[in-house]
């Protein structure tokens, strides 16, 4: 697209622009659960793995919004995104708080032939989901924060794609 292009739809490049923050900032929580998980031992359960995959699906939109000069798409496609992983983060915030029954893929159900095999199991299975990983102690999770990282995130591409600019 061309200078002239843009300077006459000044929202294109703010859509594009967003696009790049969206994936930036979808590394940065990629990074920041890569770095709890390596460098401070925190194990993800089932669902925390399921919402770094959100996460990478975020990064690969909004960075395709942003390399393809498709800043509209990318942000329509980003929200959506977003709009699945609140679900999820929610669901997850309801397993740890109890409002939701665990999830068959959380509970690491297997049989064991022995006790050996018994204690093999114990030592490899992944954490539960219903036991949260707190940041506060007693107050806020590692699966609340993620929420409310989430939900922020929505509500701000929500606004953006709201906004007047974005309809012009």
């Amino acid at each position: 697209m061309t200078d002239h292009a843009l300077s006459t739809r000044p929202w294109l490049h703010r859509a594009r622009t967003a696009c790049l923050w969206l994936a930036l900032l979808a590394a940065w929580s990629l990074a920041f659960a890569y770095l709890l998980e390596y460098g401070f031992g925190y194990h993800p359960c089932a669902l925390c793995t399921l919402e770094r995959y959100g996460f990478m699906a975020l990064f690969l939109v909004g960075l395709a919004g942003f390399l393809f000069d498709h800043g509209r798409t990318g942000l329509v496609g980003c929200l959506a995104i977003l709009a699945g992983l609140c679900g999820l983060t929610f669901y997850h915030v309801g397993v740890e708080l109890g409002w939701f029954q665990l999830s068959a893929a959380c509970t690491g159900a297997g049989r064991a032939a022995d006790i050996d095999q018994l204690r093999a199991m114990l030592q490899d299975a992944p954490p539960s989901c219903d036991r949260p990983a707190w940041i506060l102690p007693n107050l806020v999770s590692l699966a609340q924060f993620t929420f409310g990282w989430v939900l922020l995130l929505t509500v701000l591409t929500a606004a953006m794609i709201a906004g007047p600019a974005f309809r012009r």
